[in-house]
C-alpha cells in the first residue's frame, strides 16, 4: 500500500519536496491529452515529473483520452510516448489510460486496445484509470491489467484493483485548493513489461586462415 495523489496543470504550482514531507509516496501526473501536438501536452507536465523525481516520490504517468474510435486511440499512444520516452526507466507505475468522455464509449474496446497494444509494444505496461460506473458497465467487455478505480467516499472496491481514487477534494501540503487522492493498493506493479529470462548464447567467432587450413571449432556446454 501507498499513498498517492493524481495531478495536472490544473493543480497549479506543486512543491515536490513538502509533497514527499506530508507522506506521499507516489504521483500519478498527466502528460497530456488529444493527439500528437504540443499545445495538448499538459502544460506543467515537464515540471512536475522532474521536480517530483528530484523529490524522491514515485511517479506514474496518465494520459486523458478524446478519441472517438481506434484511430485517434493511436495518435493518443504516440503523442503519449513521445512525452514518456525519456523517462522510462525512471517510472514506477504502468502507464493509464484515463477514459471518461462520452465520445469513447461507443468505439472504446478499440480504443482501450488500440492505445494499449502501442504502448506494450513499446515495452509499457497499461492500465486504465476510470470510474467505478465505466468498470461496471462501459468497460465490461475490455480486459484491462491494472485497474485504477475512481469510487469517491465509502469503501475501497473489492474485487481486486490496483489503485484507488478516493476523494477529488482533499488536501495535501505543497498544493493548493482541493486535490485527488489515491491509495496504491498494489504496490508490485512496475511501469515497464519484465523482458523474459533467455538461456540462449549468441557467440560470433572470426577466424583468419588460409584457404587450404581445415578449422574446427567445439562449443561444450559448461
Amino acid at each position: 500500500m501507498g499513498n498517492c495523489i493524481d495531478v495536472s496543470e490544473h493543480n497549479g504550482s506543486v512543491n515536490w519536496y513538502t509533497v514527499k514531507d506530508s507522506g506521499i509516496d507516489y504521483a500519478l501526473i498527466r502528460c497530456g491529452f488529444g493527439q500528437d501536438i504540443e499545445s495538448q501536452d499538459d502544460k506543467r507536465y515537464l515540471e512536475n515529473i522532474q521536480e517530483a523525481l528530484n523529490a524522491g516520490v514515485k511517479v506514474g504517468v496518465y494520459f486523458y483520452s478524446y478519441a472517438k474510435n481506434g484511430e485517434m486511440a493511436s495518435g493518443e499512444a504516440e503523442h503519449c510516448l513521445r512525452l514518456i520516452e525519456p523517462y522510462r526507466n525512471q517510472l514506477s507505475l504502468p502507464v493509464f489510460y484515463d477514459l471518461e468522455e462520452d465520445r469513447c464509449k461507443a468505439n472504446v474496446y478499440d480504443i482501450y486496445t488500440t492505445f494499449e497494444a502501442k504502448l506494450k509494444e513499446a515495452g509499457y505496461n497499461v492500465g486504465c484509470y476510470a470510474s467505478q460506473y465505466w468498470y461496471d458497465t462501459v468497460l465490461k467487455p475490455v480486459g484491462i491489467d491494472f485497474c485504477w478505480v475512481a469510487k469517491w467516499g465509502g469503501n475501497m472496491p473489492d474485487w481486486g484493483i490496483d489503485i484507488w481514487q478516493y476523494t477529488s477534494t482533499g488536501s495535501c501540503s505543497g498544493i493548493g485548493g482541493n486535490v485527488d487522492l489515491d491509495e496504491v493498493v498494489n504496490p508490485n506493479m512496475t511501469a515497464l513489461i519484465p523482458i523474459p529470462e533467455t538461456n540462449e548464447v549468441n557467440i560470433t567467432v572470426k577466424v583468419e586462415a588460409p584457404d587450404n587450413v581445415k578449422v574446427n571449432i567445439n562449443v561444450e556446454r559448461g
